[in-house]
């Protein structure tokens, strides 16, 4: 993922274009006493990057720390001696008009990301999601969030992060208009 970053085995998606898309997962001091952690503690930040296979030149990177409050997470785990991992970044993928999907398992949210910009269009769930979910659009500690139509997203439902559960787990198919603000 170029700059000192290696991959996580999360996600290494080739997409048209000769691109790849990458997470990485970077440690880093934060702040974490809005999460009961210390004030110089260690963290996960959860970077995606849009990479040119061939020249191996960074087209795009996305910094989750940047854009999501830590104070999203719904990890069961207390921020310790370890690093913590608030965000959990496990997948990313392309929507229709090239924005990047992101799933953060432990913010139980999917952002649409502008990759040119770093701005989120839209979340579904998590604690402040912009898409009004309809019932039955509930999912927990998901994976593999990506679109498989125009308007549909498909994601695995894991509703458990082991100490948390929530329920059964699942496979969701999610009609999203973005225009409405909407999930279905």
């Amino acid at each position: 993922p170029g700059d000192g970053l290696t991959s996580d085995v999360h996600e290494f998606r080739l997409v048209s274009g000769g691109r790849a898309l990458i997470t990485s997962y970077r440690p880093v001091t934060a702040d974490l006493r809005s999460i009961g952690g210390p004030a110089n503690g260690t963290m996960y930040d959860c970077i995606a990057s849009v990479v040119d296979v061939a020249s191996g030149r960074v087209i795009s990177r996305w910094d989750a720390r940047q854009h999501v409050p830590i104070t999203d997470t719904e990890s069961a785990k207390t921020p310790g001696d370890a690093a913590f991992d608030p965000f959990h970044m496990n997948s990313i993928a392309l929507d229709p008009a090239g924005n990047l999907i992101i799933s953060m398992r432990n913010t139980s949210a999917v952002y649409d990301v502008n990759p040119s910009t770093g701005v989120i269009n839209w979340q579904l769930g998590g604690k402040h999601p912009t898409l009004r979910a309809d019932a039955g659009v509930e999912f927990a500690f998901q994976h593999d969030a990506e679109f498989v139509g125009p308007n549909e997203i498909t994601l695995f439902n894991d509703n458990s992060s082991g100490a948390d559960t929530r329920g059964l787990s699942s496979a969701e198919a999610i009609h999203i208009d973005a225009a409405h603000h909407h999930a279905t």
